[in-house]
């Protein structure tokens, strides 16, 4: 069928935002999530009753620096109205040529901003609040959708860059790959903090106790995360391997790489409770990796056998994906590690001496490898079928990003 052409209708009519502001935005929740899991550590040494904090000023510094690209984006989408349109007044045409990826990011700022003085308030009327408070509720929702609006901007360059060669420099195409792999990491980061957040037994304050049914805490996060895992990993491991858009080798190895690093110096290494741990953590990785050879290996295997038909090929490639996406997902426990053994922790209710490691290594064996695993193999599994079946549509393609090259031919 007829490709898309977002140049013969007015409909697809939004300006092209600059890749730097999108990777910036990502950067900014990064440093929101960050210090959101320093705040949980940082409460959990002492009660806190006041909002200016270490953590705030780190979990705020990423909203202003998010909330400052929002508004460069704006300005140049403004400026290149004004070029395009010198008869017509720039604000007219702004709020429709904004394209959806800023839009959704300048929605979870707003979120963001308003939850600020929200928190302050907050504070200063009951002291110590809970993870689950109000106004961290609105933080947690303005996250998310902040870095899916980046996460989209992102790729919406990685595939423009691919399709039309814009900028077709070794240092730009290095920029788009690793901006598109920040993007993936940074919003896995606060799509699962956002379930530990409905689901962790830390939301007691002061005045009000919010915490979740233990039980059903613990399903929701059992089910939840590798579903949210398995959906995004296939999702960028289709991405990365397709031919309209930069190839990406080992795209799970540096998404969980880029995850390791943000959970490891916020949480890990910054707490001397869980510091010597460190070692252990980085074994995450393995996984990851041993997916991507698994990968890797097929598509070294399929250029050198010209036998089997393209569908057959893209079958097998799909086959080979969903087996190395729920590799990777049934290990969300520890490389979310320890606020998804916390989550345990609601329910089996483990005496305050037990470390949380030990917990979880008590928990292994009768818990985790007969019941977890089997629900997250599944869930992950689903997850990865509903990403497939998104992308063999290409509707969400479509209109996440009309003139994308992912969309082409439809």
């Amino acid at each position: 069928m007829k490709a898309l052409d977002s140049s013969s209708t007015g409909k697809y009519s939004a300006i092209l935002i600059s890749p730097i502001i999108y990777f910036l935005i990502s950067i900014g929740v990064s440093l929101q999530i960050s210090g959101s899991n320093w705040d949980i550590v940082w409460h959990g040494i002492g009660n806190v009753e006041t909002f200016f904090t270490p953590p705030h000023s780190v979990i705020y510094s990423g909203v202003a620096l998010a909330i400052g690209s929002v508004i460069g984006g704006i300005i140049q989408a403004a400026f290149k109205i004004q070029q395009q349109k010198k008869n017509i007044m720039w604000f007219v045409l702004l709020p429709s040529s904004l394209p959806l990826s800023l839009k959704l990011a300048a929605i979870g700022c707003i979120l963001q901003l308003t939850a600020g003085p929200f928190d302050f308030l907050w504070h200063t009327q009951f002291g110590f609040d809970g993870l689950l408070s109000p106004p961290h509720s609105v933080l947690a929702v303005g996250m998310p959708t902040t870095a899916l609006g980046a996460l989209i901007g992102i790729y919406s360059h990685c595939s423009n860059h691919s399709s039309r060669k814009i900028n077709n420099t070794s240092s730009s195409s290095l920029f788009s790959k690793l901006s598109l792999i920040v993007g993936f990491a940074v919003f896995l980061m606060v799509a699962v903090g956002m379930v530990l957040m409905f689901t962790l037994p830390f939301s007691k304050g002061q005045y009000f106790d919010f915490n979740p049914n233990p039980l059903a805490a613990l399903v929701a996060a059992s089910v939840s995360i590798p579903f949210i895992l398995g959906t995004c990993l296939f999702i960028a491991v289709r991405i990365s391997s397709s031919p309209t858009s930069n190839r990406i080798p080992f795209i799970f190895t540096f998404i969980v790489a880029v995850t390791m690093t943000i959970q490891s110096t916020t949480t890990i290494t910054s707490n001397s409770y869980f510091a010597f741990l460190f070692p252990v953590y980085l074994l995450n990785i393995i996984p990851a990796l041993i997916a991507d050879i698994l990968v890797f290996r097929y598509s070294q295997k399929k250029k050198s056998d010209s036998l089997l038909s393209s569908k057959m090929d893209d079958n097998k490639a799909k086959k080979w994906c969903l087996f190395a996406t729920v590799l990777v997902s049934i290990f969300y426990i520890t490389l979310y590690f320890p606020w998804t053994v916390d989550v345990f922790g609601g329910y089996f209710e483990p005496p305050s001496s037990l470390r949380t490691e030990q917990f979880f290594v008590q928990l292994l064996i009768p818990t985790i490898l007969p019941s977890v695993v089997p629900v997250s193999i599944v869930s992950s599994l689903i997850g990865s079928l509903v990403a497939q079946r998104l992308i063999n549509s290409r509707k969400l393609i479509v209109w996440l990003y009309p003139g994308s090259a992912f969309a082409q031919d439809i």
